[in-house]
């Protein structure tokens, strides 16, 4: 039986980090539409020089069309990349966000439990590393709250 999942309280999990990394997302975005439409420009301006007689106003035209197409690209691509990043974030800043309020919980003197994260998240190897070392700790514990004869006779690695 699967162990039932708690709802997300928080649409963001981990705000912060998110909007940084999609931040990040658009930025390269950004820099990629903006050297694609340079090399677009550079590629008419070319071409153009090859052919004989051709007129300014065609030029001009064409080169507004590229601008405009471009406008038109990033009214597109930069919403559709937000909506990607902040989904594919969920993933990182969700067991970021959950390690983080287990340790805090720690902090605090209060017994969180086992630490668990969504099945497919990143930093499963990280959560196991932290409950191991919870279950270290409370076994080492355990050990130092016996009376020394009870001690002897514990099976307490």
């Amino acid at each position: 039986m699967k162990p039932k999942t708690e709802l997300r309280r928080s649409r963001l999990p981990n705000k912060n980090l998110q909007l940084r990394l999609t931040g990040l997302f658009v930025g390269m975005s950004a820099v990629g539409l903006a050297t694609q439409h340079c090399l677009s420009m550079l590629a008419l301006r070319s071409a153009v020089r090859s052919v004989p007689n051709v007129p300014e106003e065609f030029v001009t035209s064409l080169t507004s069309s590229l601008a405009g197409y471009a406008a038109l690209t990033a009214l597109v691509l930069f919403p559709l990349t937000i909506a990607v990043g902040v989904f594919a974030t969920f993933r990182i800043a969700g067991p970021v966000y959950r390690i983080e309020q287990h340790l805090l919980s720690l902090s605090r003197g209060e017994d969180p439990g086992t630490c668990r994260v969504r099945e497919g998240d990143e930093f499963q190897n990280v959560v196991d590393a932290l409950n191991a070392a919870m279950e270290k700790l409370d076994v080492g514990e355990s050990a130092a709250t016996l009376s020394p004869d009870d001690r002897e006779t514990a099976d307490v690695s």
